[in-house]
């Protein structure tokens, strides 16, 4: 293992590897609607019935004709004209022209589309006030699209785009793989539900709110277990009842080394761990294991590590557990706007903010409160800054990798 890297700890990217590495798609399909299909995975590769634009159409309001032997000065009779929807049924001759609107299709001895503001209309007459270049202003057949080319390749997490896009194909349903179900938990006696009175020493449990709200976008089934009290066979009998249901089970506590976190000891006796303890700052107490064919992830209860976790390491696997491609999480870099000192040894992911300088450069300054119980300083943040286990200082003025929040991202 990288000596960077704290001992008795398992890096981050080798965590999500093995990760990624166990799990297996869902391969049940259904046909879905493209209304109700945002963020469904597409099973098959979907092409194009026909070309677009179907036929050459113009991109301009203005006046068609044929290009040839046409330049500044010439002298065209308008003779008809052409809409969108509504094209020109004659011909047009050497000499003559047509008014046409954007989008209307282009007869076919026209060429070029020369916009209105290029000439002088005269009655019936225009005369052109510029160079002729044939293909100007004209949209070409199969510009956009080819006929029986592949538009949507399978494995695609259909975004309002590609809806878009199938709608102007006239596809009106796909097939899409099914949606996985995911079970949500949270262990602790000191757990109470928002909106009920606190007893000295409850918290309201805010985890599986947040997690809810971040699944949402996932496109995925959620069965919400509630609050698991911190007894072993409690916790044992949701992992079988999940284990029958779910495709994935995430809980949130449980999963460090005190007296009573039983979550990651029922794993061992009712399936398997992964791996447990990864170098990863907060949420070193991530767990990954299966409980017959439903993955586990076990997040730290504390609610900044949870959120960093399911970010870091569900995201990505419910991902690849839909069928969608795998697509890394885009990183880029800013001009960090503070100081910052620790002790190096694990992968960090400082909550902050990033925004563009008046002369259009990223800046990214880091949010104060970095403690993993300070949900604050996340809904204030839209980004981390992404600290490699080796770095114990960074100074203002330092070029750093900064990573969008997944919410921030399509």
């Amino acid at each position: 293992m990288d000596s960077c890297y704290a001992p008795g700890l398992i890096p981050p990217d080798i965590a999500l590897q093995q990760q990624l590495l166990s799990i297996t798609a869902i391969d049940k399909t259904e046909e879905v609607t493209i209304e109700d299909a945002l963020y469904r995975v597409v099973a098959d590769d979907i092409s194009a019935p026909f070309s677009v634009p179907m036929v050459d159409n113009s991109a301009m309001d203005g006046y068609a004709f044929s290009g040839h032997g046409v330049t500044a000065g010439s002298q065209l009779t308008i003779v008809g004209k052409a809409l969108a929807g509504h094209p020109f049924e004659g011909d047009v001759k050497p000499g003559e022209c047509i008014r046409i609107m954007t989008g209307a299709d282009l007869p076919p001895s026209c060429d070029p589309v020369l916009m209105q503001e290029k000439v002088t209309l005269d009655a019936d007459q225009v005369v052109v006030n510029a160079d002729i270049t044939l293909g100007q202003s004209v949209r070409k057949e199969g510009e956009d699209v080819t006929a029986g080319s592949i538009v949507v390749a399978k494995g695609t997490r259909l975004l309002p785009a590609h809806l878009s896009l199938l709608a102007s194909l006239g596809i009106a349903q796909l097939v899409a793989y099914k949606t996985p179900i995911v079970g949500l938990m949270a262990t602790g006696d000191e757990l109470v539900e928002p909106g009920n009175v606190l007893a000295s020493g409850q918290i309201y449990e805010s985890n599986r709110t947040g997690l809810k709200a971040l699944l949402a976008k996932m496109n995925v089934q959620v069965i919400d277990y509630g609050i698991i009290k911190d007894d072993q066979q409690s916790i044992a009998e949701i992992f079988t009842k999940a284990s029958q249901e779910c495709d994935w089970l995430i809980s949130s506590g449980g999963v460090s080394v005190g007296d009573a976190d039983y979550v990651k000891d029922v794993l061992d006796q009712n399936g398997k761990v992964d791996f447990w303890k990864v170098a990863i700052k907060p949420g070193k107490p991530y767990a990954f294991g299966k409980l017959g064919d439903c993955y586990f992830s076990g997040l730290p209860g504390n609610p900044v590590s949870s959120f960093v976790t399911f970010e870091q390491f569900v995201v990505p696997g419910l991902r690849k557990l839909s069928g969608a491609n795998f697509n890394a999480r885009p990183i880029f870099k800013a001009q960090l706007q503070s100081n910052f000192k620790r002790r190096p040894g694990r992968e960090e992911y400082l909550r902050a903010f990033v925004e563009n300088n008046e002369q259009g450069d990223a800046e990214v300054a880091i949010l104060p409160g970095q403690g993993s119980a300070v949900m604050q300083t996340y809904s204030k943040a839209n980004c981390f800054i992404k600290v490699p286990a080796q770095v114990a200082s960074m100074a203002i003025g330092d070029i750093v990798e900064v990573q969008p929040f997944f919410e921030y991202l399509q």
